[in-house]
């Protein structure tokens, strides 16, 4: 098939330099020549243990170039791989695993470990990836599991914020297609650019930046699987990337530890959550380049609003990108008319066929992701937040992340979530999460300079009646902020203001 990811990408890409380096992960390099060599050796260990066309095989391992070896070497047969979060936890992990039906497991020491206490039940073989090899350690060959399929599919999961992770099922050809329109349309790589994404390929987002985005134009991708703060640092400034790609809170901590050199002229792409105007502003002034901001969900596998470089419109999502249709949609299905605020529908082949063992809902043909948007006149998107940060209190609508974004404004807060809650109280109000900075302790002037500031800045009634101060925000496996009551073992100190 000539629009298969490794044909695609790989074998048949006049594009491709062999002796160019195609990845760079901590003292390793690798050609694109060292890339098709290991492959085709993982193939071969794959076509060993039984894989073939339509065999299912889970894999939970961090970014590191194996995991881009055996993601090609899957796709080159024909398998499934099942992309699973690295991040998760026993419990995620094994509501995805439950009743699956795949051969092989592949994992790492830090998840064998992780999975101690109930991998010696598990039905299928699992085995260990450490550097180019792989080695077994439990089960039974599971190849009655291997099914005939119509089409090369892959599956990714998403974070299973609100429940179960869901299986999100996408069309190997798909890649392509992400390519001729997010990748041509928008990011418009060539050989010479270095891509480091921080986000990781377990999500759609990080799939993209760090694989087939790259190698389309023959580029050279940087590889981190470190998670702090310390080691993004440490690799900006090492490789001096072209491209960076990562998510707000990461544009966030970069601009607080100021510990990072950039070269110039890098192009800098933000999807993930909403961009708050007080990091792009900053970010500006800092690095002297505007954040390219966009938006995309597991399930429609690329970004499909977006900014560009040449046409960056500063605090909105951008434009639909070539191959997607979009619409702000009301709860009742209608779209809605320029400047009123719906849900994001969205409309391309390119996004998911269906869930494993569920549908995909839609509307009317469109995809409507939980997220609320207006467009104006000009066509661009504006983004307003999760369903759930919009609400009513007293009759009166209530947009908790533009609260969020004035509390951040303020030096001694680290971060904040903002919603409507009942928890202190037996009628819903406007309560305010906040984590401060380490060296702060809050005293009454804070909660004073917060009320005034939040009332200069905004209507009345939309600041907080309750303030919480936590130790940390929860996060999804995917590095999102989780919006709901931050759990009591968090929280520090309540004030009503």
């Amino acid at each position: 098939m000539e629009n298969d990811a490794y044909n695609f990408f790989i074998k048949n890409n006049a594009n491709i330099d062999d002796n160019k380096y195609a990845i760079l992960y901590q003292d390793q390099k690798y050609t694109y020549a060292d890339m098709k060599k290991n492959i085709n050796d993982f193939e071969l260990l794959f076509y060993k243990y039984g894989i073939k066309s339509g065999g299912r095989v889970g894999i939970i391992l961090p970014d590191t170039p194996q995991l881009i070896f055996i993601l090609f070497a899957l796709w080159k047969i024909y398998a499934i791989p099942l992309l699973i979060n690295y991040r998760f936890d026993q419990k995620k992990i094994m509501e995805i695993l439950d009743g699956n039906e795949i051969q092989m497991l592949l994992i790492d020491e830090r998840v064998q470990k992780t999975l101690n206490e109930v991998i010696d039940k598990f039905p299928f073989e699992t085995y260990l990836v450490d550097n180019l090899n792989i080695s077994y350690v439990n089960g039974v060959n599971l190849s009655k599991y291997t099914k005939e399929i119509s089409e090369p599919y892959f599956v990714i999961y998403t974070s299973g914020t609100e429940g179960k992770p869901k299986g999100v099922v996408h069309l190997q050809k798909n890649l392509v297609k992400c390519f001729e329109t997010f990748g041509r349309d928008v990011m418009n790589l060539c050989s010479d650019d270095i891509v480091y994404s921080v986000s990781k390929m377990t999500h759609t987002y990080g799939l993209g930046n760090s694989t087939y985005q790259v190698f389309a134009v023959g580029a050279t991708v940087v590889l981190c699987s470190g998670e702090t703060i310390w080691d993004i640092e440490e690799n900006i400034n090492i490789h001096k990337p072209t491209v960076f790609c990562a998510i707000p809170s990461i544009y966030k901590m970069l601009l607080e530890d100021r510990n990072v050199y950039f070269r110039e002229n890098v192009d800098f792409y933000c999807a993930g959550e909403r961009l708050p105007f007080s990091i792009m502003t900053a970010w500006e002034k800092n690095f002297g380049c505007k954040i390219i901001n966009g938006i995309g969900t597991t399930e429609t596998l690329t970004t499909f609003i977006s900014n560009k470089k040449a046409d960056n419109k500063e605090g909105s999502l951008g434009k639909c990108v070539k191959g997607f249709e979009v619409k702000i949609i009301k709860e009742t299905g209608e779209e809605c008319k320029v400047d009123e605020i719906g849900f994001i529908g969205v409309k391309s082949d390119i996004i998911s066929p269906h869930y494993e063992h569920k549908e995909l809902t839609r509307v009317n043909g469109y995809f409507v992701t939980n997220d609320l948007a207006y467009k104006d006149i000009n066509d661009y998107f504006w983004l307003i937040g999760r369903a759930n940060q919009l609400f009513k209190i007293n009759g009166k609508w209530v947009n908790g992340v533009e609260i969020e974004e004035v509390l951040n404004s303020l030096d001694f807060i680290k971060d904040a979530i903002v919603i409507n809650s009942n928890k202190f109280n037996d009628l819903d109000e406007v309560v305010g999460y906040i984590q401060l900075e380490k060296e702060y302790e809050l005293d009454i002037e804070m909660v004073r300079l917060i009320k005034k500031t939040v009332k200069k800045r905004l209507d009345h009634f939309k600041c907080p009646k309750v303030i919480v101060i936590v130790s940390s925000l929860p996060r999804n496996a995917n590095n999102k902020k989780i919006i709901k009551d931050v759990p009591q073992g968090l929280i520090k100190s309540v004030h009503r203001i």
